[in-house]
């Protein structure tokens, strides 16, 4: 079949009739940012076929970079730099202000010759702000941090200005500047003093922006505004976060706690926003060899609770001139589509010593995968701007999923209830009148409804959320206030709401929220959950095997804690994705990493009720740790209840629990089972679990709704429905 034509294309989406030619139209939209293009092919079908077309998307693409990782001053120009270090747009600066326009996509802040300006990447524009009042008022010799940020409700963008100076004390003023605005507006001082620095053209970036929030960090030297001294050595608070909210132009009245360090390492701390998410970098000299940086990543997972996740570890090697001269600027950039991270470094010297050569930028990328950064180094001769456009969150393979319907036989009235998963289904899923004909029978019978993720696309386009209070992923946002519905926002990945018969969530973080919810919108009610569960957990567990049953038993109202032996409440545990795909032994795929949320070194066994074993390649390891042993014998002896799935009996048969018992597992691990001196029950088909006494065995995932409905049946856990 011939491809059209871009004429049939562009009079396909021009079917409104506007008085634009085709070419004037295809040029348009062809400028058009790609999120903006994304809400208007979900908007109106028409435009579909266009967006779609791959003679448009190259031609898009062609215009764009996609990923702009630098902007650096030089002369009259600023060059916009792509990941392999290629200039792929340079922009001159005029000497008097272009003017940027208000849009939603990023903008970028730059200091130049002593100015600071914003830049459009999208159309070149430069705006420089205005700094009479501020020399008025404190003098030309200052440091300063400046944070440019859009405000949601009303899409302007506006940069905070933090200025300081030290006379006797440190003195600090902000203003908040409206672009567009001719003048900078006086705000309230922070509440602490604000972390300042300016190195040589660049803007500081002490700060992240999300959401229309600017977080900071207090200064090391002066956290109230004087020097600190104790025999001689300054002092440096406990690390905290403060923030100002760019809609309200007012700091919010507490900080909110930083990561707990469990370490003795002291280090530089900085804040980024990678991807839309608030994290904190941690990077020390190593003691014994200055040559080598250690650099540790925390993410925000409950900024109101002082939660924390430390995602990455990082060992860096860095060149250097001599380690006393030797301050390393270190600043995260991004996490890439494929789960790497993106940071840069000074690469030579200190940019405090204004006696040394002028910084060399360079970018790293440090793979989680392989725990190491890779060998290829990109430089740059100028400052590397930490707003990069990597437009979505990481992607890659999960489990197969095996259907047990055909959609083409299913009748609405049978079913109580409709859960929309979320991912890239629902881009697809939306577009498909009998998907939005199912949506519509379930809706207009007022039968609960649960939504993740994605999935409200399939809502929005069904029509049913009109009026409805509704979250998601936050880049559904447009295409559900254009729906009529009532956003609310996604304050973490853990949001979900319910208004009426809909119950929606952001993410899968949200899970155990999420089916609480659905359940009562199903009529049920749980009893027996004042359980506590502690779940035994290694690196490279099965992903399914630990993430399914923990969900799904904080979704009961029980309190579940994660724990793995040498790691403490906040730290992650890579996990492993087995399937079965046809080969003799099941493959493997990099999962999720699961956060632990309590310590090992100071759990108390007595305190739970039940003990929960994951499978994967962790038992395998687990097993030769005698404090795991013990922990497991120690439930055992006691007769409470253990459930283990897979790989898991590894630790039991090692543990010697399991004489005279009767129990299945994954089938290669029945030599060790037998040898344990149990009984071999085959797991045949491979979702049977079986329970003896105490003690429930599956032998792998597939068995997971017989396994937690043994293991609730033995902790006295019901859902009944009215």
């Amino acid at each position: 079949m011939e491809p059209p034509s871009k004429r049939t294309m562009v009079s396909t989406a021009n079917k409104s009739g506007a008085a634009l030619s085709l070419d004037a139209l295809w040029e348009i939209l062809l400028r058009i940012p790609a999120k903006t293009l994304w809400r208007f092919r979900a908007a109106y079908p028409s435009c579909r076929p266009l967006f779609s077309d791959p003679s448009f998307i190259r031609a898009h693409a062609a215009l764009r970079p996609g990923l702009i990782l630098a902007l650096s001053g030089e002369n009259d120009r600023i060059h916009m730099t792509d990941l392999s270090g290629n200039v792929v747009r340079r922009i001159s600066i005029a000497p008097q202000d272009v003017g940027v326009a208000s849009h939603p996509g990023p903008l970028y802040l730059l200091l130049d010759r002593s100015r600071v300006s914003v830049v459009d990447p999208d159309n070149g524009a430069v705006s420089t702000l205005p700094i009479d009042d501020l020399q008025r008022r404190v003098g030309s010799s200052f440091e300063g941090s400046y944070a440019l940020g859009r405000v949601a409700s009303t899409g302007k963008h506006k940069v905070l200005r933090v200025v300081s100076r030290y006379h006797k004390r440190i003195e600090q003023h902000c203003d908040v500047f409206t672009l567009g605005d001719r003048c900078w507006r006086p705000v309230a001082s922070a509440p602490l003093c604000v972390k300042f620095h300016i190195i040589r053209r660049h803007v500081a970036t002490h700060n992240a922006v999300i959401q229309g929030v600017v977080y900071f960090l207090p200064h090391r030297t002066y956290p109230s505004f004087d020097v600190i001294h104790v025999e001689n050595n300054l002092v440096c608070i406990t690390n905290c976060v403060m923030a100002f909210d760019l809609e309200t132009e007012e700091w919010r009245p507490t900080t909110l706690p930083g990561p707990r360090n469990k370490t003795d390492k002291d280090g530089e701390l900085k804040l980024a926003n990678l991807n839309g998410n608030l994290a904190m970098l941690r990077h020390s000299h190593d003691f014994h060899d200055h040559h080598w940086v250690e650099i540790d990543v925390w993410f925000a997972t409950d900024l109101e609770k002082g939660l924390w996740v430390k995602e990455h570890s990082i060992r860096l090697k860095l060149p250097m001139l001599e380690p006393w001269m030797f301050v390393p600027d270190i600043q995260l950039l991004s996490v890439l589509d494929d789960g790497r991270v993106l940071f840069y470094y000074s690469g030579n010297c200190s940019s405090e010593n204004q006696s040394l050569p002028e910084p060399n930028w360079r970018t790293r990328i440090y793979d989680p995968r392989t725990k190491s950064c890779d060998e290829h180094e990109q430089s740059y001769g100028g400052p590397i701007q930490s707003q990069v456009q990597v437009q979505t969150y990481a992607e890659s393979k999960g489990h197969n999923f095996a259907l047990n319907a055909s959609f083409d036989e299913v009748d609405a009235a049978v079913y109580d209830g409709l859960v929309i998963p979320g991912g890239r289904a629902p881009e697809y899923l939306a577009m498909d009148e009998k998907v939005l004909d199912l949506v519509r029978k379930f809706s207009n019978s007022k039968k609960a409804i649960a939504s993740v993720c994605h999935g409200q696309l399939i809502l929005a386009a069904a029509g049913v959320v009109q009026n409805r209070t509704c979250t998601a992923y936050p880049a559904v946002k447009p295409v559900l206030i254009a729906a009529g519905a009532k956003w609310e926002e996604a304050d973490t990945m853990t949001k979900c709401v319910v208004d009426g018969n809909i119950v929606t969530a952001a993410a899968y973080d949200g899970h155990p929220e999420f089916i609480s919810l659905f359940v009562k919108a199903l009529g049920g009610s749980v009893t027996g959950s004042n359980k506590r569960i502690l779940f035994l957990c290694g690196d490279y567990m099965e992903d399914y095997e630990v993430m399914v049953p923990f969900q799904s038993l904080q979704a009961l109202g029980c309190h579940v804690d994660a724990v793995c032996p040498d790691k403490a409440a906040g730290d992650k545990c890579p996990t492993a994705i087995h399937d079965f795909e046809g080969d003799q032994t099941y493959s493997e795929k990099p999962g999720h990493d699961f956060a632990l949320n309590a310590s090992f070194d100071s759990l108390d066994a007595s305190s739970y009720d039940a003990l929960v074993i994951p499978g994967g390649r962790a038992p395998e390891y687990l097993a030769l740790d005698d404090r795991v042993l013990s922990l497991a014998k120690g439930f055992m002896d006691k007769g409470k209840p253990v459930a283990s799935i897979c790989h898991g009996q590894q630790i039991l048969s090692a543990a010697g629990v399991l004489q005279g018992r009767k129990c299945t597992a994954y089938p290669a691990v029945k030599l060790n089972v037998v040898l344990a001196g149990a009984t071999w029950l085959e797991p045949d088909p491979i979702h049977r679990c079986f329970t003896d006494g105490n003690l429930v065995t599956g032998a792998a995932w597939p068995a997971h709704p017989e396994f937690v409905s043994q293991l609730m049946a033995l902790l006295g856990i019901k859902v009944a429905f009215a």
